[in-house]
């Protein structure tokens, strides 16, 4: 896969992924929005039905308090009946009233006959609980009298003109509204607001009508005069939120006075309880987008690596095909002189030939196992032979074989082993190739004269063996990647550094199964330091 349709693929989808991203937050955004304009319009109709019931409720109360008006209400002991009879009558108009008084309870009946017809209406009051009297129950032009005893009774027949009861009838019906819309009226302009409403019953009654309209949030509410100052509230904590609220509605609006007082609403907690109630849209949103940006990052991630494992397989194969084909042309070099008849007959280029032929034979083999190996340790399926070993023993052994690969270079190789307990318990063959491809790393990456420095000292129950070079050196960004399996650091394009990668990825494998650790301390063009710290208890 190439570089170019991998980047463009990444962009492609990067660009998908911000647009369902943003698409996804819009409609959340939108659904806020909607869910906001509904709990305004939700709280408005309520504040209109709290600001409705008050001036309905002190009507009442103040028809209730009327000396005439009060006869509007009757109470739970009164009865009030109504009945229409046709009677076999010829009176042109009459009007019949029969009062009775039996203990507390006044009866009137009043029976009015026309064309024929009677109409019959009977009411009850008690005297105890209603103050009446005789001006009150009939007009100036009817007598009535009745005396204290219990049940009397006075029957008044007289004969009415129509156009004079229709009169009288108009006229009480006019004195009687006009006096109470005039008390009404006197009311609005003498009382002050906090006379005419109750702050906890104002404070109860907005619960009930936002309860009614499925809101439960906390709220704050305040009653401003005319001029924006406030008069009363419910809590001062929010009293600067509360005078800039926009939730507000005219107390009384139907007062003949222009100016009004005002009612306003605040709710503290607003956009906690819209969220909570988009609680599910939300969390689904959410998980949504998070899943779009997962499958995103694991989708780009599968391709980068795959990249890389493409780039290292195909890095390894160089390496491979490089490291093989030089054994590979000596043998066939040695072969092709030993068929020369010429060359066959000196038996001392014969046995050198030969020795070069077994030599790079040795090479093949240890390559072949090198990579057979690292497969293994992959796997897991591999076990350490451990028993008692003098460590400094190994790493003399080792430098003994990489001794003079690093003389040809003109350089050298000290020793400063100063740990004093250096007995642990290891695989011996596995500790050795460790220590080897240390040494052998140290001189590869030294271009000229290695100076390679062996250290080993003791320390809060461990062992550390410490390789240090004066080679290339490696860069922070590659120190994190030297450990990967077939990992080489870059040397550029020339192709004079030996191997697959395998050797620190094979050091690493092995220390940490004994239960150890290695680290790399280094700087581009100032060598490489390699700890591996081992437990002297294994």
């Amino acid at each position: 896969m190439h570089q170019k349709f991998i980047r463009i693929l990444i962009i492609s989808i990067t660009v998908a992924l911000i647009g369902l991203v943003g698409v996804q937050l819009y409609w959340i955004n939108n659904a806020v929005s909607l869910k906001e304009e509904e709990f305004l319009r939700n709280v408005n109709e309520a504040l209109l039905t709290v600001v409705d019931k008050l001036e309905k409720k002190e009507t009442i109360e103040k028809l209730r308090a009327h000396q005439i008006g009060r006869f509007l209400f009757f109470d739970e002991d009164s009865i009030v009946k109504f009945r229409k009879e046709i009677p076999d009558s010829g009176f042109a108009y009459m009007v019949t009233k029969d009062v009775k008084k039996d203990g507390d309870i006044i009866q009137i009946k009043i029976t009015e006959e026309k064309g024929g017809k009677k109409s019959t209406q009977i009411i009850e009051k008690n005297i105890k609980k209603d103050t009446i009297n005789e001006q009150e129950l009939f007009s100036a032009e009817m007598k009535v009298s009745f005396d204290n005893t219990l049940k009397s009774s006075v029957m008044l027949k007289e004969n009415v003109n129509i156009d004079s009861i229709l009169e009288t009838r108009i006229g009480s019906k006019t004195a009687f509204v006009g006096d109470i819309v005039k008390r009404l009226m006197e009311v609005n302009l003498l009382e002050t607001i906090e006379e005419r409403i109750n702050k906890n019953d104002l404070d109860s009654l907005i619960a009930s009508e936002l309860s009614n309209k499925s809101i439960d949030t906390d709220f704050e509410f305040g009653v401003f005069n005319p001029k924006g100052i406030p008069v009363f509230s419910n809590s001062s904590e929010y009293s600067d939120e509360l005078n800039q609220s926009s939730i507000q509605a005219q107390l009384f609006p139907n007062d003949i006075i222009e100016e009004k007082n005002t009612l306003k609403l605040y709710f503290p907690n607003q956009k906690t309880y819209l969220l909570q109630t988009l609680l599910l849209v939300l969390l689904t949103s959410a998980s949504m987008i998070l899943a779009i940006i997962f499958i995103f990052s694991y989708t780009i991630s599968t391709i980068i690596r795959q990249k890389k494992l493409a780039d290292v397989k195909t890095d390894f194969i160089n390496n491979m095909t490089h490291e093989l084909k030089t054994p590979i042309s000596t043998i066939s070099l040695a072969h092709e002189a030993l068929n020369d008849p010429e060359i066959s007959e000196n038996k001392t280029t014969v046995e050198r030939y030969v020795n070069m032929i077994g030599e790079e034979n040795k090479r093949l083999g240890t390559l072949v196992q090198t990579v057979l190996q690292s497969a293994v340790l992959d796997k897991g399926e591999f076990k350490l032979k451990k028993e008692s070993l003098d460590i400094h023993q190994l790493i003399e052994n080792a430098v003994e074989k990489i001794r003079l690969q690093v003389k040809v270079k003109q350089g050298e190789i000290n020793l400063e082993m100063k740990a004093e307990n250096h007995t642990i318990d290891a695989d011996k063959v596995h500790l050795t190739n460790v220590l080897y491809n240390l040494l052998d790393n140290a001189n590869k990456y030294s271009k000229e004269k290695p100076e390679i420095t062996v250290k080993t000292f003791s320390e809060n129950g461990s062992f550390s063996v410490v390789v240090e070079d004066n080679g290339i050196g490696i860069s922070r960004e590659n120190q994190r990647k030297v450990f990967d399996k077939l990992y080489r650091v870059p040397t550029g394009n020339i192709h004079d550094v030996k191997g697959f990668g395998l050797g620190l990825s094979y050091v690493k494998i092995i220390t940490e199964k004994h239960g150890g650790s290695v680290a790399v301390e280094s700087k581009a063009g100032e060598g490489s330091k390699f700890r591996v710290k081992l437990p002297l208890d294994m």
